[in-house]
């Protein structure tokens, strides 16, 4: 049975991978990579995200940019892609319905209108709250029109959010019965401003936390220190911070004392 603190992780969506905005449908397949050259091979280059696609044809409707890629600045609390389409058929086309599949990524059309004429332009803006995500992000957003003959078109709006702060491990674990020793988690702090730990909140007090500084605005090494070892438990720890971008002011870790599991017996020969 889930614990009522592992229920209130989830749902605030605290855990990585377990959010209310988990409602994406599967994004579309990469592009595949272009051939290789038939001359000498050349240096090797850091991997890039994949392009946007080029634009597509659904009924009347011509999307421009169905896939759009946007860099997010830490300064950031949202950010903001528009995607332009053009009434390439010959007559009026209604769009019936725009939906997002995350409550984190607002979505209209840019002048609210819903019905173009034959020629006319027109484009769909998405405004996406950053929140507490990091690294890359893809949501989806579902475009139904009265000229659509296969239903839905799929946009896809994907965001690189820079990390800004690298905890390694970013959990740390115990088993039941372990000796309640004392065990680290490094951050370092990835943006060019330094940045200081101003104070460390643990959600269970039988888990000491601290904070040492290592490198002044750039390293520390978090220690904790469980009480005892005889129960399980689960938490967090929240790291605040003097970061001058409110949605870096903390940082979650996370902690468990797990019983062990038990050994798999060997499979007879």
């Amino acid at each position: 049975m889930t614990s009522p603190l592992l229920r209130a992780i989830i749902i605030t969506g605290a855990l990585p991978g377990l959010s209310s905005c988990d409602r994406t449908p599967p994004p579309s397949p990469a592009p595949p990579p272009a051939p290789a050259s038939s001359s000498a091979a050349p240096a090797p280059t850091p991997p890039t995200p994949p392009p946007d696609a080029p634009p597509i044809v659904v009924g009347s409707v011509t999307f421009e940019k169905p896939r759009l890629s946007i860099t997010a600045a830490h300064s950031e609390s949202q950010v903001r892609g528009s995607f332009p389409f053009k009434i390439t058929g010959p007559s009026a086309v209604r769009i019936t319905d725009i939906r997002a599949y995350c409550s984190c990524l607002s979505v209209n059309t840019s002048d609210g209108r819903r019905e173009y004429q034959p020629g006319q332009s027109g484009t769909i803006d998405a405004v996406f709250d950053l929140g507490s995500f990091e690294g890359e992000i893809e949501k989806s957003i579902g475009v139904t029109t009265d000229s659509s003959p296969a239903g839905e078109t799929q946009l896809t709006l994907a965001v690189t959010i820079p990390l800004l702060y690298e905890a390694v491990p970013p959990t740390l674990k115990w088993s039941v019965g372990d000796a309640p020793d004392p065990k680290e988690i490094r951050i370092r702090i990835l943006g060019d401003q330094p940045i200081r730990i101003t104070n460390t909140v643990s959600s269970r007090d039988q888990m000491l936390a601290s904070a040492r500084e290592v490198t002044p605005g750039r390293e520390y090494i978090i220690t904790l220190t469980p009480q005892s070892t005889a129960e399980p438990m689960l938490g967090m720890l929240r790291v605040e911070t003097d970061a001058p971008w409110e949605r870096y002011r903390k940082k979650l870790l996370f902690f468990n004392v797990a019983r062990p599991q038990p050994a798999t017996p060997a499979t007879p020969p």
